[in-house]
């Protein structure tokens, strides 16, 4: 299939193409996945959004990226941290292969999710910390970092985007990672980096290099 695609689409001129139910809508998207091109997908909504993002990875045997919406209720006191962490996760992914690195992403969003803001990628780049051992960071001034880009402070971390503070050690869900992190440090010196189980709350293994 991939090569009629390639001929479908390899000209200027939008192409088009219809008759498409069912998981044979997944196949062809699959298939132009494959072209190793980037591919947004865009749904009526939610639920069909859903439903091709499995269909594609079963496909491709790969992750393909939902891209959701924000909740349209006015009176919500914080950002839904699935929704969170799902929209930073594709603008990293993004971010990544403009860089030129990784594969080319597939993302799958509602026309919903694509007409709301996003930061632009510079604000995301200004926003961006690395922490690696060896460096030299003053722990006061990552904390009001942390605070100041929304994670909250709490006694122990137990999900994304919330950190904890207590003598040189921070604790640390990063948005993006599936499990915490352990930052000790000497003074201003980072000296370690280790996995966190949130459910023990105890260090396992070390790691060189993280962001946030």
């Amino acid at each position: 299939m991939a090569a009629p695609l390639e001929g479908l689409l390899g000209g200027e001129s939008p192409a088009r193409i219809g008759g498409l139910h069912g998981g044979s809508l997944g196949l062809v998207l699959a298939a132009v996945a494959q072209m190793e091109t980037a591919l947004l997908v865009v749904t009526a909504d939610a639920r069909s959004r859903d439903a091709l993002r499995l269909d594609l990875e079963a496909f491709l045997g790969r992750t393909v990226h939902p891209f959701p919406a924000w909740p349209r209720s006015e009176h919500t006191a914080a950002p839904d941290p699935d929704v969170l962490l799902a929209r930073t996760t594709v603008l990293e992914v993004l971010a990544d292969a403009r860089a030129g690195k990784g594969q080319a992403p597939v993302v799958v969003a509602s026309l919903e999710a694509l007409v709301q803001e996003v930061p632009a990628p510079e604000v995301l780049e200004a926003a961006r910390i690395e922490f690696a051992p060896g460096q030299q960071r003053p722990l006061e001034v990552i904390q009001e970092h942390l605070a100041s880009t929304g994670y909250v402070r709490r006694g122990s971390v137990e999900a994304p985007g919330e950190f904890a503070a207590r003598g040189g050690l921070l604790d640390l869900w990063p948005w993006g990672r599936n499990a915490p992190v352990r930052l000790d440090f000497f003074d201003d010196e980072l000296e370690s980096i280790r996995e966190l189980d949130p459910g023990t709350q105890r260090s396992g293994e070390s790691l060189s290099l993280i962001h946030i």
